[in-house]
């Protein structure tokens, strides 16, 4: 529970808590399937309605970041509060801030912006400064793997990244053959971000077909290795076509 005051932790955990809270009420046991007597919410409920009286710990954990919450909006006088005024919220409100999105890769147009690198053009195709959205998926030499990747999926969506994963996730597509989509984007990602490299190092870029063919080469392996059972017959012929 202590866990719980101080972080959001994930839902699958919580419910693993739970699990393990609920087996031990009723069996003595850290891990049983035996159904329990009584809803665990009606357990978690106060003693005057009826319940035990346990906490819930995914209210608990959404209750404690509350907690946090409400000290920021009323100032409260203490050392956390102070640090998160001035370097977060750089003694503004709460309710208006807006996290700063940073993109992780250290691009040649990042690395410009410190002194690091000397030019902030792209490695690849030397058209446009090194951002994140230029390597996926303006540089002509991504776009490229990117539209024979899509002819290999038989996907129909936009050129940026969280487009691409978003029409993904919002397609008709089995679940096992949104995974294999899936699969062969960060593929092509990952491919693309070592064609950059290799570019820097051995100043030699792979031809787009390479690149395509070790793409591929990577989704089958990886989705053989790890292929689920209960897959249906059409997506399995599906994915043997591929």
């Amino acid at each position: 529970m202590y866990w719980a005051q101080i972080y959001i932790l994930p839902k699958n955990v919580l419910q693993e808590i739970t699990k393990v809270c609920r087996a031990f009420l009723w069996s003595d046991l850290a891990y049983s399937s035996k159904p329990s007597n009584v809803a665990w919410h009606n357990t978690c409920s106060s003693k005057q309605t009826g319940g035990l009286g346990f906490r819930d710990v995914m209210l608990w954990n959404t209750a404690s970041m509350g907690k946090y919450v409400w000290a920021l909006t009323t100032k409260q006088d203490n050392v956390w509060v102070k640090w998160v005024t001035s370097v977060y919220l750089k003694n503004g409100e709460w309710w208006g801030y807006q996290p700063v999105k940073q993109a992780r890769l250290q691009t040649t147009a990042k690395l410009a912006k410190i002194g690091i690198s000397t030019s902030a053009s792209c490695l690849i195709c030397g058209q446009g400064d090194e951002i994140h959205d230029h390597l996926f998926f303006r540089c002509t030499y991504s776009n490229m793997c990117l539209v024979e990747m899509k002819k290999w999926m038989g996907l129909q969506c936009g050129n940026k990244l969280q487009y691409i994963f978003r029409d993904i996730s919002h397609s008709r597509r089995s679940k096992f053959r949104k995974q294999v989509v899936f699969a062969a984007v960060v593929a092509l990602v990952y491919l693309i971000w070592r064609c950059r490299n290799t570019s820097y190092w051995e100043r030699t870029v792979p031809t787009v077909s390479s690149t395509i063919s070790s793409m591929k080469q990577v989704v089958k392996s990886i989705i053989q290795a790890v292929l689920p059972k209960n897959v249906s017959r059409s997506d399995s012929q599906w994915f043997l076509a591929l």
